[in-house]
């Protein structure tokens, strides 16, 4: 009897060991690199640790508004936690010992590695837990390719360290503690933790603990104090590094971030309730049915999600656990509902809530019998599935960091660009549809781009200038580019250094003009730099020249006239 189980439990880790390998191929084959300035930080923070012996990011060299990073003590830290760059150093640590100058290249291809890794991870941890409550491993497999491939995990958690694959990893690792220990004791101290860390990863998940911690105490209250046991370390971890980092331990870097964002200093201070202030039904809609950001427009198979929830309520008892995690999900969509920005800046679909997406696959679990059991709802299941991995190839192969945020979510208007919500629900120019529609794969690399052959392959075209107001006027410089590329304009008297006016924003593929900020008309004699930086490659290059306005508004004139 004991030989037949070991040959089982051999069978299941042969496959579970097969899952991995496959789910992890599937991410990195590409070689795509997606640049995204929210994982900076998190991208050179484990090579940090381990070649520098730091947390700061000075090495970075940020500029001293930038809202990624905290100037404290003389350091610059990372205002996003740093949970999911210590769950990263595994796979940074034999790389990093070789990189003695990081570049942002490098440092993407290691985070991209170890995101992957995770998400894999996660998704063989889905298999087990699916598994562990269906006993069926056709349902099991269903489960863990609607979580791989059919939502956000596959075109952006597996792609980057963002905050949230850190959390999700650990909250599919809880859930597994919770479910396949039974109320072991190791198992409740490793559930406790994992709760705990995914907090650390991404603050707003504190509330699975406290959600799980109350699950804990329903079903054994005697051994609460051993999940709480498990929850100390990364608690204190995070605390430690909110005093180092912030000169609190109840300091969270998300608030401060956004305080500057809102504040547009560091020294302002913005009041909390500034910082949820959408309306709930417009974020709510957004956040679950827009084109632009939906959870079940991008992932429409979770829809199932709610026939989980029904049968979890008429089945009492077997599925208890995947109802706290339901709650846990009910409250991060509601959080980031009402939150300022609830589109959460690039990304492709809802990642702002990814947390939730574990919880609302397992509930897919109490779902698949009713599924199985009518051809018809089948049918319609096996169709949105399709669909919905179809959507995450398409931002897996074709999203590229934030073309469609530059084209489509900012309006330049009296000389600045302005964030708008004009887009999220067009059917034109929704980010979905504009997706589909300029479909363009591109892989970035380093062996592009030579000292001899830089790749240029963004292009610097003509110089424009336009009214904005009475006696002012606009600088704007055409781009042609295949993918996202960063644009530096910089206006300035030569005699004296004096800079009019600067501008640094993301210029998207296809062609785009980016505008200036707006000067006098009767500003003469001035010099004008023009620098391009091709994400994923490094190389920069630009162009300078003298910058005429009245020739520039004759000529254009001219060309109106004919």
């Amino acid at each position: 009897m004991a030989t037949v189980r070991r040959f089982k439990i051999s069978k299941q880790a042969s496959f579970c060991v097969k899952l991995f390998l496959l789910i992890l191929a599937i991410y990195i084959v590409t070689l795509k690199i997606m640049p995204v300035s929210d994982c900076q930080s998190n991208n050179y923070l484990p090579w940090l640790m381990t070649k520098k012996h730091t947390i700061t990011c000075d090495y970075i060299k940020p500029g001293s508004n930038d809202y990624m990073y905290y100037p404290h003590d003389g350091h610059y830290y990372s205002t996003f936690s740093p949970g999911v760059a210590f769950a990263a150093l595994p796979v940074y640590a034999i790389p990093s010992l070789f990189i003695h100058a990081a570049s942002s290249y490098s440092m993407e291809v290691l985070a991209k590695i170890s995101a992957s890794t995770m998400m894999a991870l996660a998704g063989v941890l889905m298999f087990l837990i699916a598994f562990q409550l269906s006993r069926n491993k056709r349902t099991a497999i269903i489960i863990t390719v609607v979580f791989s491939f059919g939502t956000g995990i596959f075109a952006m958690a597996s792609q980057m360290l963002l905050t949230f694959t850190g959390a999700v990893l650990f909250l599919v690792l809880g859930t597994y503690c919770l479910v396949k220990g039974n109320g072991k004791n190791r198992y409740l101290i490793g559930a406790g933790f994992c709760f705990a860390y995914a907090g650390f990863c991404q603050p707003v998940n504190f509330v699975f603990l406290l959600l799980f911690g109350l699950y804990v105490l329903r079903k054994r209250w005697k051994d609460l104090p051993l999940y709480a046991l498990g929850a100390v370390p990364p608690v204190l971890v995070l605390a430690a590094y909110n005093y180092v980092a912030f000169g609190s331990p109840f300091k969270m870097g998300d608030f401060v971030a956004t305080s500057q964002i809102l504040g547009g200093n560091w020294s302002v201070k913005v009041p909390l309730s500034k910082m949820w202030t959408t309306p709930l039904l417009r974020g709510l809609t957004g956040t679950l049915f827009s084109p632009s950001r939906g959870i079940f427009v991008f992932s429409p198979v979770l829809i199932f999600a709610f026939v989980g929830l029904y049968m979890l309520l008429r089945i009492k008892g077997r599925y208890t656990v995947l109802g706290y995690g339901f709650i846990g999900c009910a409250i991060v969509v509601l959080t980031s509902a009402v939150w300022w920005d609830w589109l959460g800046g690039n990304g492709f679909g809802y990642r702002v809530t990814l947390s939730a997406i574990p919880f609302l696959c397992l509930l897919l679990v109490p779902a698949m019998p009713r599924i199985k059991n009518r051809r018809w709802l089948m049918a319609v299941f096996a169709v949105l599935l399709v669909f919905s991995i179809f959507v995450q190839v398409v931002g897996y192969l074709s999203y590229d960091g934030g073309s469609w945020e530059a084209r489509n979510l900012l309006t330049y208007k009296n000389g600045k660009y302005e964030r708008t919500f004009n887009n999220i629900w067009s059917f034109n120019n929704n980010q979905l549809v504009w997706e589909i529609k300029s479909f363009h794969f591109y892989v970035a690399g380093p062996w592009q781009a030579s000292e001899d052959n830089p790749a240029r392959d963004t292009k610097l075209g003509k110089v424009l200038v336009r009214e904005v107001k009475p006696g002012s006027v606009a600088v704007g410089v055409e781009t042609s580019s295949p993918r996202i590329a960063v644009i530096g304009i910089v206006i300035y008297h030569p005699d004296t250094n004096q800079v009019l006016t600067n501008l640094t924003m993301s210029v998207p593929r296809g062609k785009f003009i980016a505008w200036t900020e707006p000067i006098s008309i009767d500003e003469t004699n001035l010099k004008m730099d023009v620098g391009v930086s091709n994400v994923g490659v490094g190389d920069e290059y630009g162009i300078q020249g003298d910058l005429n306005i009245e020739t520039l508004l004759h000529q254009q004139e001219i060309k109106k006239q004919n």
